[in-house]
């Protein structure tokens, strides 16, 4: 017979060489106590041992003989109340210090609240009515996932996140992306350490060591898993490009942004050392940027992830004011998932841009996202302009870095006449033109 969680109060001993007093000797509010009913007295009143002792107890829910009870003291006053619950392998199980949280808090027993409360608990989150009903609230508005984890719940609770939105979806995707994550920053760590091994003359050993040390892959085990994800985000510097661009008129702000030390700004200074430096063999070279754009694939996926102009899309289309010899044209760009009713997906997404040019007539760029590696095409007669593309490739999709979240902060610059050059034009205030924004990670 499963036996409701209810308050109960022990009345009196039943036999005279055991009394209550004797009972009390040793025991403490809180205290978890089993026993046996040993016989009914009638429907509210029962004989149960407990240590021992046996006792005459009161409480609302009928119980039968033999059935094995167990209860939470809560008082010690003149008559010993009680909190009883049913003794099941399942509660048997239960913490102590949770149950005993959960009944101080007035709040029943059972394996969904004692998880809930578990979890709170274990980060140092006070079990009170106000905090457990408030995650249990959070917890019972998301859409179930197999997918999810217990602790995005609770760090999506505590960073104040709404239910199901897109940076909710973001923290999911961080943790369902962790295994990729950990193995491209472990990938890192071990192409890198060789290099603190052997010194490069034209390369910073301080910068390679502080890459080291930023690239410490995500630990969900951790009990302040909220806390540890805000520091995570913060430190491989997502939102970066965006913040850089934000401040490109304040030069204060612009050197505070600058002297910030994330993984992906170390990371971007590093590849520039690399690609310059005619000290390491031509294949070390290739491994270590592989391993360092692998890295900065998985931080632009997080980056996408979060962006809520993309969010549950399965296309994107946005305009790209900019000047050619003084006359105000657009690029088009056209964003689509290769699958049909499948939203954008970071890793393979599909961007096409259209761009005039006054000596080229129309330019159409072919670019993907796969692994950081674009592939870019330009379909024109001319091959010297599909070699340049080619070659700076890198360069003009860094320029695009910064095209995403508002709608009004960046244009692009298209100049043919000595050279072909995409630029990130600052002052856009007088130029005009729906734009979306993306993020086209080279």
């Amino acid at each position: 017979m499963k036996l409701t969680p209810t308050f109960g109060r022990i009345q009196e001993a039943h036999t005279t060489d055991s009394s209550v007093s004797a009972f009390k000797t040793g025991l403490k509010v809180g205290d978890l106590i089993k026993g046996r009913v040993v016989r009914v007295l009638d429907q509210n009143r029962s004989i149960v041992n407990f240590k021992g002792y046996r006792l005459i107890t009161e409480m609302d829910s009928p119980l039968t003989r033999g059935q094995g009870v167990q209860a939470r003291v809560v008082s010690l006053d003149e008559q010993i109340r009680m909190r009883f619950m049913p003794l099941t392998h399942e509660t048997s199980q239960f913490s102590d210090q949770v149950v005993t949280l959960l009944t101080e808090a007035d709040l029943p027993v059972n394996l969904q609240t004692h998880n809930l409360a578990q979890m709170l608990q274990q980060n140092q989150i006070p079990v009170t009515a106000e905090t457990f009903n408030s995650f249990r609230q959070y917890i019972g508005q998301l859409n179930p996932s197999p997918d999810s984890h217990q602790g995005t719940a609770l760090a999506g609770w505590l960073l104040n996140l709404p239910p199901n939105s897109h940076l909710y979806q973001a923290l999911q995707t961080i943790y369902g992306r962790r295994h990729k994550l950990t193995d491209s920053l472990q990938q890192l760590r071990s192409t890198l350490a060789n290099l603190t091994q052997n010194s490069v003359e034209d390369i910073d050993d301080n910068l390679v060591q502080q890459i080291l040390n930023q690239a410490q892959p995500l630990d969900f085990s951790v009990s302040d898993l909220a806390n540890h994800i805000s520091k995570f985000v913060n430190e491989i510097g997502l939102r970066y490009e965006r913040e850089l661009l934000a401040a490109s008129r304040n030069s204060e702000l612009l050197q505070k942004i600058l002297q910030q030390q994330t993984l992906k700004q170390s990371l971007l200074l590093f590849r520039i050392q690399i690609s310059q430096s005619d000290q390491i063999s031509a294949d070390s070279t290739a491994r270590i940027l592989e391993a360092v754009n692998a890295v900065l694939t998985q931080i632009d996926v997080l980056e996408l992830t979060m962006n809520k102009y993309l969010a549950g899309r399965n296309q994107v289309y946005f305009q790209i004011p900019y000047r050619a010899s003084e006359k105000e044209i657009s690029a088009e760009v056209l964003g689509y998932s290769p699958e049909e009713d499948v939203g954008l997906n970071p890793e393979n997404m599909r961007l096409e841009m259209l761009v005039e040019t006054e000596n080229l007539g129309r330019l159409k760029f072919d670019l993907r996202i796969l692994q950081r590696q674009m592939n870019c095409t330009i379909l024109a007669e001319k091959q010297e302009y599909s070699n340049f593309i080619s070659g700076e490739k890198i360069a003009l999709l860094e320029r695009m870095q910064a095209l995403r979240y508002d709608l009004k902060d960046v244009a692009l610059k298209v100049s043919d006449r000595s050279e072909f050059q995409i630029q990130v034009v600052p002052n856009i205030s007088e130029l005009t033109g729906n734009m979306g924004r993306v993020d086209v990670s080279a």
